[in-house]
């Protein structure tokens, strides 16, 4: 499965379909679970950053989750103790993807190389990142991170 949140959010399957994630909070799930890639998220920095401070109670995160599963399937949304990850590759999540290679060109030597790795690592911006998200809290400070990269890649 493959992430984009450098733009509005993309999701296809192995075999590069598209993937449907409906709903504003179903996808802001996505990527808020996309902007820590490979790292768990607890449940209650999930709650609070999906519903502004103010979560509901029961279990509506876990609904959420399980919502979250039922679109993208089953392995998108792991569960332990630390909290929920998204169970994919970080390196299938674009912004990931999109740093690694802008690290990866500032290690080479050759500035015509380097340009080359920085394009192809600019290719991979659609439109303003977390567009999904870009007035919520969560994607303020990762948002304004991924600006400046790009920026600096552009430079």
């Amino acid at each position: 499965m493959r992430i984009g949140i450098l733009g509005p959010l993309v999701v296809r399957d192995a075999s590069g379909r598209p993937v449907e994630v409906g709903g504003r909070r179903l996808r802001a799930l996505l990527v808020r679970l996309a902007i820590d890639a490979g790292r768990p998220v607890s449940a209650a920095r999930l709650l609070d950053d999906l519903w502004d401070g103010d979560p509901p109670g029961g279990n509506a995160l876990q609904a959420l989750v399980s919502r979250l599963r039922g679109a993208a399937g089953r392995d998108v949304v792991e569960h332990g103790p630390a909290g929920y990850r998204l169970g994919v590759d970080p390196g299938e999540v674009d912004a990931v993807a999109f740093e690694r290679a802008v690290a990866a060109a500032r290690r080479t030597d050759d500035p015509a190389r380097r340009a080359d790795e920085l394009r192809r690592a600019l290719g991979l911006w659609r439109g303003p990142a977390l567009a999904d998200v870009a007035e919520d809290d969560i994607a303020r400070r990762a948002a304004a991170r991924l600006d400046e990269l790009r920026l600096a890649a552009v430079e």
